[in-house]
């Protein structure tokens, strides 16, 4: 899409960029060690030099873009380790943050988890239904409602650095192998439903164990991408 078609209000166009690239890098439409040609890039969206610029200089520090002096920007390679070094610290800070949430968060962060579970539930997870195309409205309520269980932590910096290591992980799972869309749509379901009851029964031991298993299972399908042993899964 061409920025200047989706820009609005006082949003710059490096800023425009930035969220456009960032979202496709995350679907999964740039391929891993893809040169990403500044000349390219402006005429794809429409853009200036600055822009493009700042938008691949932001998504380098965030790593979804790496940067040399003889290649230019190429997009982050994706390999085993890296998944697996990604949902350890995964694990790590979302169970400091939802522990912190269960903690802390009052009536209103209670309500914005009930009423996230309530519109992912309402979006098909797959589209079209029986396809494994992941339904991108699915893919937004899917993060809006991992975000209501860590929402009601304090700290601000362990909610954003959370928000960044969900969407790295989510570019795996874009780019992972094709899966059974009907056993996913039920375990998933089932999934979510559990570590809502348990958040919101102010149950924290018992919801970090349901998330930790949450994120477990989709690491093992996506390891499955690598067809090799999964020994080293976190325990």
């Amino acid at each position: 899409m061409k920025i200047q078609d989706q820009k609005s209000g006082n949003e710059t166009y490096a800023t425009a960029l930035y969220a456009s690239l960032r979202a496709d890098l995350i679907s999964g439409r740039f391929t891993p060690g893809e040169r990403l040609r500044i000349s390219s890039i402006r005429q794809k969206y429409n853009v200036g030099l600055s822009p493009v610029r700042e938008a691949l200089n932001r998504l380098a520090v965030e790593g979804f873009v790496t940067q040399s002096d003889h290649r230019g920007f190429s997009v982050a390679e994706v390999s085993r380790a890296d998944l697996l070094d990604l949902i350890r610290v995964r694990l790590s800070f979302n169970e400091t943050a939802l522990r912190e949430s269960i903690e802390n968060g009052d009536e209103a962060w209670e309500e914005s988890v009930a009423i996230a579970l309530h519109r992912l539930s309402r979006a098909p997870r797959f589209a079209p239904e029986g396809s494994s195309i992941s339904n991108p409205e699915w893919d937004k309520r899917h993060r809006i409602f991992h975000a209501s269980l860590l929402a009601g932590a304090p700290a601000m910096r362990l909610r954003r650095y959370c928000d960044q290591l969900f969407d790295q992980s989510d570019r795996y799972r874009s780019l992972a192998a094709e899966i059974d869309p009907a056993a996913t749509i039920a375990r998933v379901t089932g999934e979510h439903r559990e570590i809502a009851e348990a958040t919101l029964a102010r149950h924290a031991d018992h919801a970090v164990k349901l998330l930790r298993e949450h994120l477990l299972l989709t690491l093992n399908r996506l390891l499955a991408s690598w067809k090799v042993s999964n020994d080293d899964v976190p325990e």
